[in-house]
């Protein structure tokens, strides 16, 4: 079982509201700078988080290494 998984419910959506805060001031701060790249990264994981698709957050298997 994941480490995600053995977090309540209620930790795992405070720790998905503060990634989403953090990520909300580097947009902030990367249009202010004029960073299109760093913008578009930055809305990319945002929209990621907001789905609630971070893989933090789900009880995935592992990927199978490559020998």
């Amino acid at each position: 079982m994941g480490e995600a998984a053995m977090k309540r419910p209620e930790e795992i959506a405070r720790l998905r509201a503060k990634r989403i805060e953090h990520l909300e001031a580097a947009l902030a701060v990367a249009d202010e700078a004029g960073d299109g790249t760093a913008g578009y990264l930055i809305e990319s994981a945002l929209d990621t988080v907001r789905a609630d698709l971070w893989p933090g957050n789900l009880d995935w298997p592992p990927l199978p290494r490559k020998k």
